[in-house]
């Protein structure tokens, strides 16, 4: 909302106007040349969906600054608009791309691959189990990344998204201003975790097992809905996110000085059973909701893999489905490639260094980024400006990138 309030701002100094009173009487007609004017200065927007998102986002911050928001027709007729005069004139892109969708399968990849094959180094070791935990938690959860991680926060993008809001007294906390003892940070947190041992009903050792609560999934800040989810010891070590919880809260010492080991955690006493589910009644689609954050349940079909994963041509010829194969072709990992190359050899890297097309280019582009930053003082404004050098260092920087994309292209130009 930051970002179309500035471009609503910026709007309305190009037509000498003040923007919260141009907002308060716009008609349709005012949000379809705002809309025009930002194809024309913003050069690399060419999606029609995201023309559709910015229109949402401003009858948005028009209804949290004004206090009203545009009919239903209103909203029709510029979506007609959009989707006609506008994707013909500016020749938006109407494609759709495939979203992949990851399966247990290749969750297991990206493990084997974190544990085994990967050579990134960490700053702290420490940090390799946290990022398995996560990918994990992803997974048995459904929930948006946000949830999981802390992310620093933009003062002016959280507390200026919409008109009027600067002469609110509170004020939300910049992430500059955190106190790790004293602010929430609007994530998971060792306070949201409770770890307990289980009896087993078949004899034998005690179960571990793990509660975790969501507290800030989508729609937090207007009303708490806290999501408790429910984990469970798992043969396979790449998949059992206790045991990874347990080891970064032994490191991170978050158990009682009682507890420096797993044989502890092993050794405390069971107390009464634990409520863990109420009912047993709930409908399919009420439990997607829940996990899912959307009230609407048509709204799960952006979700579902764009592959049909049902073997229709078995279907067709009334033959048993191959299962094995039907799943293979859906999985992600099928597009990988073991043998293919990670770095660039030292030849490569030397004909890269050494073409003087190349060279010449970026030299040009080094030049022009000083003279854009001398004149716009950044590349962001300068863009956003729409500046003659800026649109001189796109055009070069762009080539840059088709000649290290395309080496075939390569050959010796004048400059």
């Amino acid at each position: 909302m930051h970002g179309v309030k500035q471009k609503w701002t910026r709007h309305c100094v190009h037509l000498s106007v003040d923007p919260l009173d141009h907002l308060a009487e716009s008609t349709k007609e005012d949000i379809m040349t705002f809309l025009e004017w930002m194809l024309d200065s913003h050069r690399r927007i060419r999606k029609r969906s995201t023309v559709h998102a910015y229109k949402r986002i401003l009858f948005q911050v028009c209804r949290k600054s004004v206090g009203v928001d545009f009919s239903k027709q209103a909203n029709e007729e510029i979506n007609d608009y959009i989707n006609g005069y506008l994707t013909i004139r500016y020749k938006l892109d109407t494609s759709v791309n495939e979203k992949p969708v990851m399966g247990v399968d290749d969750v297991y990849l990206v493990q084997h691959h974190h544990w085994v094959h990967d050579t990134s180094v960490f700053p702290d070791e420490r940090q390799r189990i946290q990022l398995a935990f996560l990918i994990l938690l992803q997974a048995y959860t459904a929930t948006r990344p946000r949830v999981l991680a802390y992310k620093r926060l933009d003062k002016n993008a959280v507390n200026d998204h919409y008109f009027g809001c600067e002469d609110e007294a509170t004020q939300v906390e910049c992430a500059d201003e955190f106190d790790p003892k004293e602010d929430d940070f609007k994530t998971i947190c060792y306070r949201d975790v409770q770890l307990l041992l289980l009896k087993n009903p078949d004899g034998g050792r005690d179960l571990p097992a793990m509660e975790m609560t969501l507290r800030y999934t989508k729609g937090w800040e207007r009303r708490e809905n806290p999501k408790t989810f429910i984990f469970y010891e798992v043969d396979d070590l790449l998949f059992d996110a206790v045991l990874h919880l347990l080891a970064l809260a032994l490191l991170d010492q978050a158990f009682e000085a009682n507890i420096q080991k797993v044989d502890d955690f092993y050794r405390i006493r069971i107390l009464n059973p634990y409520c863990i589910r109420r009912g047993s009644g709930e409908a399919v689609e009420t439990q997607l909701q829940q996990v899912m954050c959307h009230i609407n349940a048509a709204t799960y079909q952006a979700y579902i893999n764009q592959r049909v994963q049902c073997d229709t041509v078995a279907a067709f010829l009334g033959r048993p489905s191959n299962k094995a194969l039907l799943k293979a072709a859906g999985h992600m990992s099928r597009h990988a490639d073991p043998r293919a190359p990670t770095d660039a050899s030292a030849i490569e890297l030397r004909k890269i260094k050494t073409n003087p097309t190349l060279v010449g280019l970026i030299g040009l582009r080094d030049s022009l980024s000083n003279e854009v930053r001398r004149e716009s003082r950044t590349i962001k404004e300068a863009e956003e400006a729409g500046t003659r050098l800026f649109e001189m260092y796109r055009t070069v920087e762009n080539k840059d990138l088709g000649n290290l994309t395309n080496p075939t292209a390569w050959k010796n130009e004048d400059f």
